[in-house]
């Protein structure tokens, strides 16, 4: 697969034109060297859950002291107030966590801007493997949530598409090709969420104005 075949969601297009990104940033990281794949994917990624807070709370003085926190802070960190926010669920927080992990073994020690992301996951046992597997799936972890569900709410292709195996198959076949995936169903899910929080916001003015009896 070329990087000229890729069409990439009007949304991440949107959201890199937002951030002052290159029209092709996102969609040419897969030709990067591994090493500047995963900077410069947490640092798109970063970026992105900052523009999200910026968005749910309209306050643009905030603008530096959200850029200064620091993204996986399980606390005090941008993934912190989004799951607070109900903004970004327990599987993209994961692929967040696990990006940072990658990126900080990675920035941390020069040595490592030779590293190839294929011998690293060679060398990963079985269990490694599986969780490399699926903290970079977001998406297909949480549908395989659903697939044991008593009634049938996923269909047969979508089934086999989540299935562990085949994600672990993928992640060893191509683990920059996995991780990218990953990332574009985080930042589609990223970009979706400006709706749910107007939502949420309506919802709340609602609230106040019938708390104060100003509406029936």
């Amino acid at each position: 697969m070329t990087t000229e075949s890729i069409n990439i969601d009007k949304g991440i297009l949107d959201l890199q034109e937002k951030l002052s990104l290159p029209n092709d940033f996102f969609k040419n990281l897969l030709d990067e060297g591994d090493w500047a794949f995963i900077i410069k994917l947490h640092a798109l990624i970063e970026a992105a859950c900052g523009s999200l807070l910026l968005y749910h709370f309209d306050e643009p003085g905030l603008k530096k002291i959200i850029s200064r926190l620091e993204l996986s802070n399980k606390t005090t960190g941008k993934i912190a107030f989004l799951k607070e926010l109900e903004l970004l669920g327990e599987t993209n927080r994961r692929f967040v966590s696990s990006l940072s992990e990658w990126r900080n073994n990675f920035v941390h020690n020069v040595q490592n801007c030779n590293s190839k992301l294929e011998e690293i996951v060679d060398n990963m046992d079985k269990n490694s493997i599986k969780k490399f597997a699926l903290d970079f799936s977001p998406f297909e972890a949480t549908l395989q949530k659903f697939s044991n569900s008593k009634i049938k709410l996923l269909d047969d292709k979508t089934i086999e598409q989540i299935d562990t195996t085949k994600l672990i198959e993928r992640a060893r076949k191509n683990p920059k090709l996995h991780i990218w995936i990953g990332a574009y169903n985080l930042l589609t899910s990223l970009v979706d969420m400006e709706g749910y929080s107007d939502y949420l916001k309506y919802e709340k003015a609602n609230k106040f104005l019938y708390d104060n009896g100003e509406v029936d």
